[in-house]
């Protein structure tokens, strides 16, 4: 059932009665005109002028709650966090190895992983070195470039610096090919 009123767009009683009591309605050319409650801007949808309007309205009479407690000092903060600002630069400082870590301390850091995770970080800095090269060392190639070293981080003792491993001397930047020939075949160019 619908009311019509004079002059306006045909509307039903329930969304009349909330026209009425949230905002003044005023008909200009057949079109219902409402006032945003965020900018106060006058506007033909129902509530508010514009979906940013909207949001910046309804976040702020939002009150966002804090569900979880820090790890390490128990100060309460957002659920989907496990440690607060503070604590978080702190674990990530910890965790953070430097060019004068060994091989082995990389390896024991990691040891909630496999011996592989602390390889994978070395294979990470070692594409931050070598980030400049665009192109193969041996043939030319320039459309991908992958970073290898020529002693494998395996043939390492566990008391070699990670500066060591990923010195420039050690590294080369090879396409696909020349990755897997230098791997598989021993090739030493």
């Amino acid at each position: 059932m619908s009311v019509h009123t004079t002059g306006c767009l045909k509307a039903t009683k329930e969304q009349m009665a909330l026209y009425l009591t949230t905002k003044p309605i005023t008909c200009y050319n057949n079109l219902m005109v409402n006032t945003c409650p965020n900018c106060q801007n006058s506007h033909n949808n129902p509530k508010f002028c514009s979906q940013s309007c909207s949001a910046s309205y309804n976040n702020k009479r939002r009150i966002r709650k804090l569900k979880a407690t820090c790890k390490d000092c128990d100060v309460e903060i957002h659920s989907g966090r496990t440690r607060c600002r503070s604590c978080n630069s702190k674990w990530q400082s910890e965790r953070c190895l430097n060019d004068n870590t060994t091989l082995e301390e990389a390896v024991i850091r990691y040891s909630e992983h496999h011996k592989s995770s602390a390889y994978a970080l070395v294979r990470t800095r070692a594409r931050k070195i070598m980030r400049d090269y665009k192109c193969c060392q041996w043939c030319g190639y320039d459309k991908h470039v992958e970073i290898a070293h020529r002693k494998s981080i395996s043939e390492f003792s566990g008391d070699t610096l990670l500066s060591t491993i990923n010195d420039t001397d050690n590294l080369l930047a090879l396409c696909p090919n020349c990755h897997w020939e230098h791997d598989k075949l021993g090739r030493r160019e």
